[in-house]
């Protein structure tokens, strides 16, 4: 089990700038709410491949700081670097553009 105050100041300190468009589309629907299937849905990919880009999304962030790939660990590192590597999926937010 983690410590919360572990997690956010690894969290927080880790950056990932190099996030493609789809990749900062997948990080705003997941801050909104939106399960996978809804993000299929809006995005014209199959349930499958949407849970698959998650996945790798969430490999791809959090791997290198040691936590497990989920849904959870990935919107807490989004929420923390909301004016910086996640800036963009929080425009989309902002603006009701997110697919």
């Amino acid at each position: 089990m983690y410590q919360p105050s572990e997690v956010l100041r690894v969290l927080g300190r880790h950056h990932v700038r190099e996030l493609n468009g789809y990749q900062q589309r997948l990080v705003a629907a997941i801050c909104v709410g939106w399960a996978p299937p809804d993000i299929a849905a809006a995005s014209g990919q199959s349930s499958k491949a949407v849970y698959r880009h998650i996945r790798e999304l969430a490999c791809h962030v959090l791997d290198p700081v040691g936590f497990e790939p989920t849904r959870a660990f990935l919107r807490t590192w989004a929420e923390l670097h909301g004016t910086c590597c996640c800036a963009p999926a929080f425009k989309m937010i902002r603006e009701n553009r997110i697919f």
